[in-house]
């Protein structure tokens, strides 16, 4: 382990270690590194000229609380990473990789990282590596919860059948994104006006439907949010052959 000898105030003499050998040679005002002997087991003293001189023993960074990260795993959200606490003298410098499972994330190199769709149903981490002239050594920290995403339409939801009194409507939810997968629930509308009790997939035009242009509105839902969309209308609704 090497050792830095810091605030001479005049040119050392030596470095006395138990075996009588010196091993220190420095000027005026600076810094000198040492590496003892193999004979050498213990260092007991320092004379200077004048004045005195400090030993501190320098070492590579080592890792004693790991990384963290705060924020929530959502697609469009912001995560934080902090570098956890380190030893290590001189003082480490950080770097950061943040990994979509523990594979690094092209680019993701900063102290915050936005996810973004293909994180969706991964975990992400980051790992921080300390560095400084001694060596360097790297932790990464817990993953985070499985990524979710918002459910969000991206094929409109149909409606086939007759528009007629007594014929049977039925509509499809159309295509969605989102992470867990959403649920649907629909709700069945006349001129844009919800008609009560109508949210099963099939709707039965009533006489009060007649010259209305009949809607349905699917929604859909996860632990991240839920979004809606309305389908195109159906021509308006006739009277009973």
């Amino acid at each position: 382990m090497a050792q830095s000898v810091k605030n001479l105030t005049a040119t050392p003499l030596g470095l006395h270690d138990v075996d009588g050998s010196y091993h220190v040679a420095g000027a005026l005002g600076g810094t000198a590194t040492l590496e003892p002997d193999t004979a050498s087991v213990e260092i007991i003293g320092i004379y200077t000229e004048s004045g005195s001189a400090s030993v501190e023993t320098l070492s590579a960074p080592a890792n004693t609380a790991i990384p963290t990260i705060s924020g929530t795993a959502r697609v469009g959200q912001v995560l934080t990473a902090s570098p956890g606490t380190w030893s290590g003298n001189p003082s480490p410098t950080f770097t950061r990789q943040w990994q979509r499972g523990t594979t690094n994330i092209s680019g993701a190199t900063s102290a915050t990282y936005t996810l973004v769709a293909a994180d969706a149903g991964q975990t992400v981490r980051v790992v921080v590596t300390a560095t400084n002239s001694e060596g360097s050594a790297s932790a990464n920290s817990a993953n985070t919860a499985s990524v979710t995403q918002t459910p969000a339409n991206t094929a409109l939801p149909t409606v086939s059948g007759t528009a007629q009194v007594g014929q049977t409507l039925t509509a499809t939810n159309g295509t969605w994104t989102g992470t867990p997968t959403p649920t649907y629930t629909r709700q069945w509308k006349a001129d844009g006006v919800n008609i009560s009790g109508a949210t099963a997939t099939t709707y039965v035009p009533v006489e009060g439907d007649v010259g209305k242009v009949i809607t349905v509105t699917v929604t859909g839902t996860n632990s991240a949010g839920n979004a809606s969309a309305t389908s195109a209308g159906t021509a308006a609704v006739i009277a009973a052959a």
